[in-house]
């Protein structure tokens, strides 16, 4: 995975990481982290995730009726952006919505609790809560930094065609 993050707070913004994130070739051994901007590198624990696999992975497990999910997850950029992540998943909800792509889905309400590895804190460094659609749509959305709370609703949805391969 390659990426290029900036973090801004308002008026102020942090360093910006740039780099690329390699996965062990085998779920046991260990990936790492090289950065271009600012420089270094870092480890990866054997069997972490990258963004997409992160979300087909509890997606997946909803599906299948597992309730909890916990796993290694690098999203790009800081060793802070690698974290160990713990989800809590409910019991179906019956479909809601009526627009084109969510009718007639089931959902479930998902709560993620990001911890830095390693570290012995009781409280995570963050959480995410949203519900979670058949097929990976996300509707409500909410993201718990401890100091600042973000939420957003789905405005629109728009289904695009498969792409002809």
């Amino acid at each position: 995975m390659t990426f290029e993050t900036t973090n801004v707070y308002g008026t102020q913004q942090d360093p910006p990481f740039a780099g690329r994130a390699v996965r062990a070739p085998n779920a046991a051994g260990q990936g790492h982290v090289d950065l271009d901007v600012p420089g270094g590198t870092f480890a990866l624990g054997p069997a972490t995730l990258f963004p997409s696999a992160h979300s087909r992975a509890v997606l997946d497990a909803a599906l299948r009726g597992n309730r909890m999910v916990t796993h290694k997850l690098c999203e790009g950029g800081s060793p802070a952006a690698y974290t160990v992540v713990s989800v809590v998943i409910s019991d179906p909800r019956p479909p809601d919505r009526t627009e084109p792509g969510l009718a007639g889905k089931s959902s479930w309400n998902v709560r993620e609790a990001h911890f830095r590895p390693g570290s012995i804190a009781e409280t995570p460094a963050y959480e995410i809560g949203f519900r979670l659609y058949e097929g990976g749509i996300i509707d409500i959305l909410e993201l718990d930094f401890g100091t600042f709370r973000v939420a957003a609703r789905l405005a629109s949805l728009e289904i695009l065609p498969a792409p002809r391969c």
